[in-house]
């Protein structure tokens, strides 16, 4: 395989794998799991006091 043909190859699978990337983060914050949900909600914890 030529040298341009391999760094042309390599760059398109960083932009793919870019995208993945972005696709993930979007749909997980889009669609969260009920475990996820529960725990960003850390007031409702009771502190113990000294």
């Amino acid at each position: 395989m030529p040298p341009r043909a391999a760094i042309s190859n390599f760059i398109m699978t960083v932009v793919i794998l870019f995208f993945m990337l972005m696709l993930g983060m979007l749909l997980k914050a889009r669609y969260r799991l009920p475990s996820e949900a529960k725990g960003e909600s850390e007031d409702s914890v009771p502190k113990a006091s000294p």
